[in-house]
């Protein structure tokens, strides 16, 4: 049973997951992005942020990005814990992510920008219900963080717009 485990182990080790996921999502290079200034403290190409959006964007982080999973050097969030329990969690998961969509939908935002912001959690939801192989998917979408750069890229064009009538 060790030595199962210990194979496993270095089986998921041995796997480039980030090669892979690169090919298949585009926002990847922006997610790493946004964890790379988070790291920094908010401090780099960030536009000024006001509470409730560096709220949002908190929540965005536990929701995807909270625990750090050292066996295929992954982080994964509170979403992906919950999404384990059958339905219900999809469920809460669900309505965590609408719920961070309506504190999102209070800075105005397009309506297109809305909508792509419903389509990511319907297909996070879609992959959830899925057993076992859409709790993975679900793990490595990361629908409340693609949301959250749908909001960043927002904010950043307002700055610019602001910033040039000035």
């Amino acid at each position: 049973m060790i030595r199962w485990l210990i194979i496993s182990k270095y089986l998921l080790r041995s796997i480039d997951f980030d090669a892979v996921f690169q090919q298949w999502d585009p926002y990847d290079k922006e997610i790493k992005e946004c964890l790379e200034m988070t790291r920094k403290k908010f401090e780099t190409n960030l536009p000024r942020l006001s509470n409730k959006e560096l709220k949002i964007m908190k929540k965005a982080i536990l929701l995807d990005y909270a625990i750090n999973f050292l066996c295929c050097e992954t982080r994964f969030g509170w979403s992906s814990v919950i999404g384990i329990i059958p339905v219900i969690g999809d469920i809460i998961n669900l309505y965590l992510s609408i719920r961070l969509i309506h504190l999102c939908m209070d800075v105005t935002l397009p309506r297109r920008m809305i909508v792509q912001m419903y389509t990511n959690v319907i297909i996070a939801f879609a992959m959830g219900i899925i057993p076992i192989v859409g709790d993975i998917l679900f793990t490595y979408y990361k629908c409340n963080i693609r949301n959250y750069i749908l909001l960043e890229k927002i904010l950043k064009e307002r700055e610019k717009m602001t910033s040039t009538h000035l």
